[in-house]
């Protein structure tokens, strides 16, 4: 079956081959395809819409003015890549010193009925994130808004 829809592909598939422009990007299970995309053309495919450009040093991915913490060393990639739903907001600073937690300013709301979809702008970058349209109205989040995010080290991805 042929489809240009992954959530179509998730629902029927067991196993997917991910085409562009005619070449195989990435075959695999559909679970795996979609937790571990192999280029950028596959993870935006599959919903991962924050792909930066690094330049790593041991287990720190630099990106712009930011550095991420990552949860082991890169081996041969040159990019980060993280889920929307993986990006944490926060009116306040979470307790401790979690790792990547940055300061942002809320630049676009999308509101997609059940969910919302928000651009953040922090330092140079435009992080994406995904949040329930109950939590988006319990946090009282409106575009400039200043917010805390943060971004687990085991939900950065290397591409």
């Amino acid at each position: 079956m042929v489809t240009h829809d992954f959530s179509e592909a998730h629902f029927l598939a067991q196993r997917v081959a991910v085409i562009n422009a005619g070449r195989i990007e990435q075959v695999g299970s559909v679970r795996g395809v979609f937790r571990r995309p192999a280029t950028p053309f596959v993870a935006r495919f599959v919903g991962m819409k924050n792909i930066f450009a690094a330049e790593f040093n041991d287990s720190l991915a630099r990106v712009g003015n930011l550095s991420f913490q990552l949860a082991g060393p890169p081996k041969g990639h040159s990019r980060i890549a993280f889920r929307p739903e993986d990006v944490r907001l926060f009116n306040t600073p979470p307790e401790g010193r979690p790792a990547n937690l940055f300061k942002g300013v809320i630049g676009r709301i999308s509101n997609q009925g059940v969910f919302a979809d928000l651009v953040v702008d922090v330092s140079d970058l435009q992080i994406q994130s995904i949040l329930a349209t109950s939590t988006l109205h319990t946090m009282n989040f409106v575009p400039g808004n200043r917010v805390f995010i943060k971004v687990a080290p085991e939900d950065i991805h290397f591409i």
